[in-house]
């Protein structure tokens, strides 16, 4: 090992360890939880409330959601003692410093063994207050962003070395059970754009040939399918509408009735920008280069990249449904790697010029990256929320459905905190439109039916406006109960009124 390379790998050390330090603290005790770290919980914890690991349940029911892979490994944790926030949070950030080390693997491999490209991967993963927020979360985001982009990795890996064929045909598989098949779309892409530009290699037929390629598809197959699958057994084919049309398909289809304004159509830019600051204008001239420049064009597989970001920039600016922030955990791990191998190829004249200018650009991140790593504790949520849940078990009746107003109490958080283990249900009680949905969930409602429901005063003038028979309660402050006994439909009750 030259004296260059020593010292790169010494300096990759060190910033993974101050990752790992930094972001370790207080994820056991942090108590400021997304709403949606409240599912994570539920659905983890659900397997052993139901003795049930082969379904995901949320809101005390079957649920098609999400597939069951972190939720799987959050549960163990669980059941073997773990404290709750700290194995709700755990395989994140396992995740994170593993994407670290494969950014800097794939740069390392992309860059001709250039070791400060590593380590200046590393430094620009470490500079995403979104990168950093999941590691420290209950979500499944940054857990995705690692399966994908070791699949990537493997993928390119395996023309020198075959057996990461089936290293990749992994990664395939467990990032479709960890939350959705991304990784088939994107190396779809790949083998076609690479075939299309004559490399023999990743010809179809060329590859079928390949006994370590035919492991990898297969095994990556049998894990895509064997969950749609044991669930269309066991649930029946409603699976795939919600899981695949409504979750994947739906969110992302650029016809649909759920964007609200026409801001919407980039506001992907505005979060990268918020979260990278400068360095998303590097990454953004990467991106360039690539596509323009001839020198870089003509690497095929970098092609592919850049175009895979292009068309990942196109779907989140033409999806109707509900995208988040979050979801750059699929774009701009990309984005880093493309630009760390540009910059790679303008700093062949002194290497670590490139670490230099990565450690530049990440001064200007890191009060953002700093507040990323305080807010887990900058609220006491749980502690709220787990009193709304005792509420709620003190005042119900056995007869009673539970309704959750999701204006103060995350869906999931009943079904972890509570004690009732039937099916519950959840309205934003605060939303005109989810207002509209709670009087279309009444109309189905049996005559006769008794629902329960906590919620704030704020809100109470909105539910008396559904039907005149809802009785009230103060419990304290402004924390109200209400409950409703169904001897008519709404709408019959309001024409009397």
């Amino acid at each position: 090992m030259t004296n260059s390379n020593l010292m790169a790998s010494l300096v990759a050390i060190a910033i993974l360890l101050c990752a790992a330090f930094a972001l370790q603290v207080n994820l056991s005790t942090g108590k400021n939880l997304h709403q949606d770290e409240f599912y994570s919980l539920e659905r983890s914890n659900g397997f052993d409330k139901y003795n049930d690991w082969l379904a995901v349940y949320s809101g005390n029911t079957i649920s098609a959601k999400k597939p069951p892979l972190q939720y799987w490994l959050n549960g163990i944790n669980m059941k073997l003692g773990m404290p709750d926030l700290l194995a709700l949070r755990f395989w994140s950030y396992i995740s994170f410093l593993l994407l670290m080390i494969t950014c800097g693997w794939f740069c390392y491999l992309i860059t001709d063994r250039n070791p400060w490209a590593s380590v200046s991967a590393m430094v620009l993963i470490g500079s995403s207050a979104v990168l950093v927020r999941l590691a420290r979360s209950g979500l499944l985001d940054v857990g995705m962003s690692l399966l994908l982009m070791a699949a990537l990795l493997f993928f390119r890996l395996a023309k020198d070395k075959p057996w990461a064929w089936i290293a990749c045909g992994l990664m395939l598989g467990l990032g479709a059970l960890q939350k959705a098949p991304v990784g088939f779309l994107f190396i779809g892409i790949i083998l076609y754009i690479l075939s299309k530009r004559k490399d023999e290699y990743y010809r179809w037929k060329e590859l079928r040939k390949n006994s370590n390629f035919n492991k990898g598809f297969y095994l990556s197959i049998i894990l895509f399918l064997s969950w749609p699958i044991i669930q269309t057994v066991k649930f029946g084919g409603n699976y795939f509408s919600i899981a695949f049309k409504r979750e994947m398909i739906g969110r992302f289809s650029p016809i649909g009735d759920e964007r609200i304004t026409k801001v919407d159509f980039l506001k992907w830019t505005e979060w990268l920008w918020n979260d990278l600051f400068l360095i998303s204008i590097a990454l953004g001239i990467g991106v360039l280069l690539v596509l323009i420049n001839r020198r870089w064009r003509d690497d095929n597989f970098l092609f592919a990249l850049a175009t895979i970001v292009v068309l990942i920039a196109v779907g989140f600016s033409l999806a109707t449904g509900k995208i988040y922030s979050r979801y750059l955990a699929i774009f701009t791990p990309i984005l880093i790697v493309i630009a760390v191998k540009v910059g790679s190829d303008l700093s062949q004249k002194w290497r670590p010029s490139l670490l230099v200018a990565s450690l530049v650009l990440f001064t200007f991140s890191f009060s953002n990256v700093s507040n990323a790593i305080d807010h887990i504790t900058a609220k006491d949520k749980v502690t709220l929320i787990a009193d709304y849940a005792s509420i709620i078990d003190e005042h119900v009746k056995e007869n009673e459905k539970i309704v959750i107003d999701k204006s103060i109490m995350p869906f999931g958080a009943y079904g972890f905190y509570g004690i009732r283990t039937d099916q519950f249900y959840g309205y934003r009680l605060d939303n005109k439109r989810d207002i509209r949905r709670f009087k279309r969930f009444l109309r189905r409602q049996e005559m006769g039916s008794n629902l329960f429901g906590l919620t704030i005063k704020e809100n109470q003038q909105a539910i008396e406006d559904i039907a005149e028979t809802f009785t009230f309660e103060e419990i304290k402050e402004d924390i109200v109960i209400w409950r409703l006994h169904l001897t008519k439909a709404p709408e019959e009750e309001k024409k009397n009124k």
